[in-house]
C-alpha cells in the first residue's frame, strides 16, 4: 500500500502536462471521441489545463485525508470541498449553460462527493490507519536476516500439530528476537507524532484559509494592470490583468501550503514522494514571475532533474524499508497467532475449573495430575502473553 501511494503521489503532478497534447486552435471546441463540445475557452489546451488544475489538487488532498492519522484531518475536507465546487462549476458550464441555480447544484454535487470520500475512507483506509505504527530501527534489515526469520517462523508453525504450549512458547521467543535483535520499538498507543494544540490549530487555520485564497480574486477589480493594496501594489506581470495574475498565484499557493503541512506531519518513508508535487508547484509559482510565453509547459523541464532525484530517493527508501515492513508484518502475524492461543487458553482455563471440581470428587485425582499441571503452565503462559501484548515490552 505504501509503495502504491508513493508512486501515485509522484505521478499525479505530471498530469498537468496532458494539456500539451491538445491543440491550440482558437475555435472554442473540443473533440472527444468524435463528439464536439463547446468549452468557452480560447483553445482546448487551456480548457484541459483549467480542469486538471483543479482535479490534481483534489486527488492529492484526498490521498492526504485517507492516510493522515490525526484528528484534525477532517479539516482537509475544506479545500477538497472548495476544489470540488470549482471543478463542478467548470464541468456543468461545459455540459450546458442553461441550468438555473448553477451554483447551488455545484454545491450539492460537491457535498455528495465529499460524503463519498468520507464513506470510501471508512471502508478502505480505516484499517490501514489503525496499523500505522512508528518503528525505530537501530540498523538496516538485510534480506538474509529477513529470510532467516521467515524460515524460523515456518519451523515453529510445525509445532502447532504437536503441542500448543511449545508452539506458543517458540512464537514468544521469535517475537523477542524481532523486538530485541533489530531494536524494534513498538509504541503502543503512540502511533504518530503528537503536536501541541497551538501547532494543530495553526494547521487547521491554514486549511480553512485556503478556500478564501482560491476566491480572493473575485473581490478584485477586473481589467486593471495594477492593483493597489495600500501597503504594496501588484502589477499584471505579463498577464492579461493583475487580477488574473493573482488568481494564478493563488491557485498554486493554495495547494503548496497543504502539501508542506502534509510533508511536515508525515513520518512515513513515503513522505519524500510529497516533495515531487511541492517542487513542481513551487517552480510553477516562481515561473509566473518570469518572462515566458507559456506556463505549466515545456519550460518546466528545467525542474525535472530535481524531481528525478526525489524519485530515486523514494525508490531507494522503498527498497530499504521493504524488509523492515516485511518484518513488521511478520510481527503482527505472530501477535495474531498468539492472540488465538490466548483465546484458546482462556477457553481451556474456564473448562479447567470444571475439571478441578471433577478431580476433587473423583478417585482419578492422581491420574490427572499431569494434565492439571499442563493446564496450569498454559494459563501462566497466557497471562505472560497478555502482559507482554499490553505493555509492548517484557
Amino acid at each position: 500500500m505504501d509503495l502504491l501511494l508513493a508512486t501515485v503521489i509522484l505521478i499525479i503532478p505530471f498530469l498537468i502536462y496532458l494539456h500539451l497534447l491538445f491543440d491550440r486552435e482558437n475555435n472554442g471546441i473540443i473533440d472527444i471521441f468524435g463528439i464536439q463540445f463547446e468549452h468557452g475557452f480560447a483553445d482546448a489546451s487551456i480548457f484541459i489545463w483549467n480542469i486538471l488544475s483543479k482535479l490534481i489538487p483534489i486527488l492529492l488532498l484526498i490521498i492526504w485525508f485517507h492516510v493522515s492519522p490525526y484528528w484534525w484531518r477532517f479539516f482537509i475536507l475544506a479545500p477538497i470541498l472548495t476544489y470540488f465546487y470549482l471543478l463542478n462549476i467548470d464541468c456543468l458550464l461545459f455540459l450546458t449553460s442553461n441550468i438555473n441555480n448553477l451554483e447551488y447544484l455545484a454545491i450539492g454535487l460537491s457535498l455528495v462527493l465529499c460524503l463519498a470520500v468520507i464513506f470510501y475512507d471508512y471502508l478502505a483506509f480505516s484499517n490501514y490507519r489503525a496499523k500505522i505504527t512508528e518503528v525505530e530501527t537501530g540498523k538496516a534489515v538485510s534480506r538474509s536476516f529477513y529470510n532467516q526469520l521467515n524460515d524460523q517462523l515456518r519451523i515453529i508453525r510445525k509445532y502447532r500439530k504437536y503441542s500448543d504450549f511449545e508452539y506458543s512458547a517458540r512464537l514468544m521467543f521469535l517475537k523477542d528476537i524481532i523486538k530485541n535483535s533489530i531494536l524494534l520499538k513498538f509504541k503502543e498507543g503512540k502511533r504518530f507524532i503528537q503536536y501541541t494544540r497551538r501547532t494543530e490549530y495553526l494547521f487547521i487555520i491554514v486549511l480553512l484559509i485556503i478556500p478564501f485564497i482560491l476566491f480572493f480574486h473575485t473581490i478584485l477589480p477586473k481589467d486593471k494592470s495594477v492593483i493597489d493594496f495600500y501597503l504594496f501594489s501588484v502589477e499584471d506581470n505579463g498577464f492579461k490583468s493583475a487580477r488574473i495574475y493573482i488568481w494564478f498565484l493563488a491557485g498554486k499557493a493554495s495547494i503548496i501550503l497543504p502539501l508542506i503541512i502534509w510533508f511536515y506531519t508525515s513520518k512515513s518513508w513515503r513522505r519524500y514522494a510529497i516533495l515531487s508535487p511541492i517542487i513542481i508547484y513551487t517552480y510553477q509559482f516562481w515561473e509566473a514571475n518570469l518572462d515566458v510565453n507559456h506556463l505549466d509547459a515545456y519550460g518546466n523541464l528545467k525542474v525535472f532533474p530535481i524531481v528525478l532525484v526525489v524519485i530515486l530517493v523514494v525508490v531507494l527508501n522503498s527498497h530499504i524499508f521493504k524488509y523492515r515492513y516485511g518484518i513488521l508484518d511478520m510481527y503482527e502475524d505472530i501477535n495474531k497467532e498468539l492472540e488465538m492461543s490466548i483465546d484458546k487458553a482462556a477457553k481451556w482455563n474456564v473448562s479447567q475449573l470444571k475439571i478441578e471440581a471433577d478431580i476433587k470428587s473423583s478417585e482419578s485425582f492422581l491420574g490427572n495430575k499431569k494434565e492439571n499441571k499442563y493446564l496450569k503452565q498454559l494459563t501462566d503462559l497466557r497471562n505472560r502473553i497478555v502482559l507482554q501484548l499490553r505493555t509492548g515490552v517484557e
